[in-house]
Order: C-alpha cells, then sequence, then structure tokens
C-alpha cells in the first residue's frame, strides 16, 4: 500500500510541479518566434522596400513571385495568431504591443495574400493597385500614414492605396 501511494504521490508531483515548466519553456520558444515575427514587420523601410517590389511584381505580372511571398506570410502569420490565442499574462503584452507599422505590414502582406488567391485579371487596371481590394488599400495607406507620423518619417508616396490619403 504505501508502494503504491509512494507512486502516486511521485505522478502527482510531476503531473503538477515539473510539467508546468515544461510547457512554459514551450510557451517562451512561440512567444519568441511571435517577437521575432513583429519585429520583422515593424520596420516602415522594409514595409516601403516590399510595397516597391510588389508594385513591380503587379507590372510584370510575376504571380509566382507574389504566391511564393503569400505562402511565407500566410504560415508566419498563422503561427503568431495561435499563439495570440494560448497566452495569457505577461506573453499577452507580445500580442498586443503590435502598432500602426505592424499593421501595414500585415496589410501589405494581406494584399498579397489575396492577389495570390485570385489571381490577376487578363487586362490590369490603369491604376495597378486596383487589383488590391479597396479595404485593402485603405488599410495599409493608413496604417502605414500613421506609422510614418509615429516615427517622424517623411511622408512618402504610396504606390498602393495611392490617392487614399
Amino acid at each position: 500500500m504505501r508502494i503504491v501511494r509512494n507512486v502516486f504521490l511521485t505522478g502527482f508531483v510531476v503531473a503538477f510541479c515539473i510539467w508546468p515548466a515544461f510547457a512554459q519553456d514551450k510557451l517562451s520558444g512561440k512567444e519568441a518566434q511571435a517577437r521575432a515575427f513583429l519585429t520583422k514587420h515593424a520596420d516602415p523601410e522594409k514595409t516601403l522596400k516590399r510595397e516597391r517590389e510588389f508594385h513591380q511584381e503587379l507590372l510584370q505580372r510575376n504571380l509566382k513571385s507574389i504566391k511564393a511571398q503569400a505562402k511565407q506570410f500566410e504560415s508566419e502569420f498563422t503561427r503568431f495568431m495561435d499563439f495570440a490565442e494560448e497566452v495569457e499574462g505577461r506573453s499577452r503584452d507580445v500580442v498586443v504591443s503590435a502598432g500602426p507599422c505592424h499593421y501595414a505590414s500585415f496589410a501589405l502582406h494581406g494584399a498579397m495574400v489575396q492577389v495570390a488567391r485570385q489571381g490577376l485579371p487578363r487586362k490590369l487596371p490603369e491604376k495597378i493597385d486596383e487589383v488590391v481590394p479597396l479595404q485593402t488599400r485603405e488599410q495599409f495607406a493608413e496604417n502605414m500614414r500613421r506609422c510614418e507620423l509615429l516615427r517622424r518619417l517623411p511622408r512618402s508616396d504610396r504606390l498602393i492605396g495611392s490617392g487614399l490619403l
């Protein structure tokens, strides 16, 4: 009887005292990935460069490159959102730390995902950015402008969402 109780007690200690430490290590790894994802999408210069590249890809009808970028972003964003759904407490700060620079990058990459899924029309519109849905263009232009204001950067011309702000 004493052996059974000791085995039960040992199991209890492992389950409730040691296991949370392993779970926290797993969460810490995901938190590090989430922080890296946000850092990658926080730089306005990189977002503006990606906007120019995306604009060129649209002009050249380079759907293959757009699809590759979209696939990579979807994978990273899905992992980030999975992390956002399972975190509590301190780690939640990582999720809510996203600002307009992040949102501008997310909107731009979201536009790539939309174009990758829909494809390009046979005849491109006069304003090439009209391939991207209006709401996405508005979100990108508005958040990029806010990002530039907060970072005290000079206002840049929009290639995606031009004429909206």
